[in-house]
């Protein structure tokens, strides 16, 4: 059973019968959900009240009949429009056709966090703007592309959707807030900060591994650690870490006599399943097939 995020908005969705589909939690302030909804009479209207938190909803399917009671000026609702609800905003919803959703729940300290180590914006002066049914192609590219292809359960898949997020919150901070500003992440980690990050990942490849185990490590944001890791190695981080993964498993299936469960513990994959099918899809042949080559 999905265990169902611990904030306002949330509980509020759910005691309107509103099902919790997909939930993952990144820690320090930041969750991600999928409700689906099945359609609301009339009297059953959603109300947020000053919650505590930001969030940040995309319609995935339905909600051609959702309108906002509170704000006569919000357009159309339907597939692929945004909702920015800040903390502290009220809002009361009409519910009149099912639909899908993604969630994004940002706490303001994560964000002020965010905003003053990428942005070095004053978090005092920062303002997310209340907006509804607005369009935002990257919020529903990167939500598309990654949140809804992946695997939110699997260890392996985490480092990729904490990268996602933090790509929505960057959005966010600069296009969608009374302090947008263009940021420019100039060169790479120093040859020191790589070294590091190759010897963290390469003594913890049995272990989950997130995007903040690796900016702890340097003393980065996990924004900027993606962004400069991306420059000094070609790759994203999770594309790096899988790398490290399948060749330690290769190395086992050419030099050790260890079961495929075992290499996959061995390794840091969810399962047996999950190693054999990322190992395929890296190297065409299944480890079975491979060890006998």
């Amino acid at each position: 059973m999905l265990q169902a995020p611990q904030n306002e908005v949330s509980r509020e969705l759910q005691s309107r019968g509103v099902e919790l589909q997909q939930h993952v939690s990144f820690g320090k302030g930041l969750e991600a959900a999928v409700w689906r909804n099945p359609g609301m009479a009339p009297d059953q209207v959603p109300v947020y009240d000053r919650p505590g938190h930001h969030t940040l909803s995309l319609y995935l399917e339905g909600g051609y009949k959702v309108r906002r009671l509170d704000d006569t000026k919000a357009g159309e609702s339907a597939p692929g429009k945004l909702c920015l609800l800040p903390a502290n905003h009220q809002s009361r919803w009409f519910v009149g056709d099912s639909l899908r959703m993604f969630h994004l729940y940002i706490t303001p300290d994560y964000l002020n966090y965010l905003a003053q180590s990428t942005l070095d914006l004053d978090p005092r002066q920062l303002e997310l703007k209340d907006e509804t049914f607005k369009d935002s192609p990257f919020t529903e590219s990167v939500v598309n592309s990654v949140f809804l292809s992946m695997d939110w359960q699997g260890e392996t898949d985490r480092m990729a959707l904490g990268n996602a997020a933090q790509l929505l919150i960057f959005d966010l901070l600069k296009n969608h807030s009374d302090r947008a500003r263009n940021l420019t992440v100039r060169g790479g980690l120093s040859p020191r900060d790589q070294r590091l990050l190759k010897d963290f990942i390469e003594a913890h490849l049995d272990q989950p591994l997130t995007l903040d185990d690796l900016a702890d490590q340097i003393g980065l944001s996990p924004y900027h650690l993606a962004r400069m890791f991306k420059l000094s190695f070609g790759i994203p981080p999770h594309k790096f870490v899988m790398a490290q993964r399948l060749e330690r498993a290769e190395d086992l299936l050419r030099h050790s006599g260890m079961g495929l469960a075992e290499i996959a513990l061995e390794c840091g994959f969810s399962s047996q399943s999950h190693f054999s099918n990322s190992f395929k899809a890296a190297k065409g042949l299944t480890p079975r097939a491979f060890r006998t080559l």
